[in-house]
């Protein structure tokens, strides 16, 4: 963030209502010194009669309210729409399950539907514009900040249950994706009181990811006595860099350079491990995307026109349509329906295409009746929500701001336990600089994870604790110094 991209941030906050406090606040975890906040906050004077982030339209926002009562995350808490939810969990459970089959839903998109409209919806279309130019970026920066809060409250004939967990994660990246290489520091604060016991910290951390191996270094960390007492001194893994190293051997995608051959590589495998052809995949994939979208899986609005970094933004506004799911699934099932009858071989009473049908949607009845029995044997009177918002360029349909907000409550009735139970989650992400350069530089000195397991004193702890990268973290065959983009 530039000086003058954080002028630009303290005239919106000031005309939503936000104190000084609440900025200074967010700006300082983000790295920024009281010197430059407050020289910041005198520039802007008194607060603009046409703030940088005002609605374009006449159209009121969808989070007045959330502005009011919390400036810093205007945006954040979505207006409450309750809902009926005895499906929730199957609803989450379908929808990981999406997440997991598509592997790359958004891989697959690019790859394979590139520019034919499937819906009439204007959001729709804005949405799968904004897929599409994804493939276009090639280094980004981000700000982030991510709420999480979880209360349990019960009381049984044992004993009291009371219990609240707060954690908040403020972050910045840089990331090159073409070359899957990032840099990030994390800010991460926890606040847990279960009946009189609390534990509270606070750690800040840097890491790089270069392709080959992962860097982490550990700025400060504060701890509750209880947690210091239960840990060796760490003072030796203060502010040193600590080497991850990517294990050859344990990575199927260690010669891949960036996302695209990432991509190859994970097709490869599965089409290795599995009876499945590419074009079987391609078929799938291609499906899923389509019924998607012609099913409305999610309904998607467009709130607004508003101004974000500078620049004019659509306003979209996305929930999860949790009936469509069911459908979605069946249709995908029927649409490739030869390729899965054929990796049957028979099984399971499954000889042609109406077995498989048969059996799918016998398998959905039960599972929701599963889920329906359980839900209501533990927990009743639950609400929900769950709302996306995205605003994004109206030149070059790139995302310039995402909000995510959960919100999950329930009477808990399980045994002898009765209580209530909340989650809430929020995520709000300014994502600045596309394709802009991001220099990264990968540490010069640093010491492996297995000096710093001696150093304090871990060896006879962690025995042969895996000291290698998981696979997750991609290999790339040259080798990385300072980086400019």
């Amino acid at each position: 963030m530039t000086n003058e991209e954080m002028v630009q941030f303290i005239n919106q906050q000031k005309s939503i209502g936000a104190s000084k406090d609440q900025v200074a606040g967010f700006l300082r975890s983000v790295g920024f010194s009281d010197q430059q906040v407050d020289d910041a906050w005198e520039s802007t004077g008194q607060t603009p009669s046409s703030p940088a982030n005002s609605s374009v339209t006449n159209q009121p926002s969808i989070n007045q309210e959330a502005q009011k009562s919390n400036p810093i995350t205007a945006g954040w808490t979505p207006e409450k729409s309750s809902k009926n939810g005895k499906k929730i969990i199957l609803g989450i459970l379908i929808i990981l399950v999406i997440i997991l089959v598509g592997a790359g839903g958004a891989f697959a998109y690019l790859q394979y539907l590139q520019s034919e409209p499937t819906s009439n919806e204007s959001g729709s279309e804005i949405l799968k514009q904004m897929i599409r130019n994804l493939d276009t970026i090639e280094s980004f920066a981000t700000i982030s900040e991510i709420n999480i809060k979880t209360s349990v409250d019960t009381a049984s004939s044992y004993s009291n249950q009371r219990a609240e967990a707060i954690i908040d994660f403020n972050q910045s990246t840089k990331n090159h994706i073409k070359d899957l290489i990032s840099e990030q520091n994390m800010n991460i604060s926890f606040d847990i009181d279960a009946d009189d016991v609390s534990l509270r910290g606070n750690i800040d951390v840097d890491s790089i990811t270069n392709g080959q191996n992962f860097y982490l270094k550990i700025n400060n960390l504060q701890l509750s006595p209880m947690i210091s007492a239960m840990l060796p001194p760490m003072d030796k893994a203060i502010n040193q860099w600590i080497e991850i190293i990517n294990d050859k051997n344990e990575n199927e995608y260690a010669i891949t350079t960036n996302y695209k051959d990432a991509w190859a590589e994970m097709v490869k495998t599965i089409t290795d491990s599995s009876d499945l052809t590419e074009n079987d995949l391609e078929k799938i994939l291609t499906s899923i995307n389509e019924n998607f979208w012609n099913l409305e899986v999610i309904n998607i609005v467009i709130e607004g026109q508003e101004i974000i970094g500078g620049e004019k933004t659509y306003h979209l506004v996305i929930t999860p349509n949790i009936q469509n799911i069911k459908p979605f699934i069946l249709k995908t099932v029927e649409d490739n329906a030869e390729i899965f009858v054929r990796l049957n071989e028979g099984q399971n009473n499954i000889q042609d295409v109406d077995d498989l049908m048969e059996e799918t949607e016998k398998w959905l009845n039960e599972l929701e009746t599963q889920l329906e029995k359980n839900l209501n044997t533990n927990l009743k009177d639950i609400t929900w929500d769950l709302i996306t918002e995205i605003w994004i360029d109206q030149k070059d349909f790139w995302p310039r701001r995402i909000t995510v907000n959960a919100d999950f409550t329930g009477d808990v009735t399980e045994n002898k336990f009765s209580g209530k139970i909340d989650f809430k989650f929020s995520l709000n992400t300014l994502i600045k600089n596309i394709n802009q350069p991001q220099s990264i530089s990968i540490p010069e000195t640093y010491k492996s994870l297995e000096e710093i397991i001696e150093d304090l004193g871990l060896n006879n702890y962690l025995g042969n604790y895996p000291t290698s990268t998981p696979s997750f973290f991609l290999e790339s065959s040259e080798e990385v110094g300072e980086i400019e983009f």
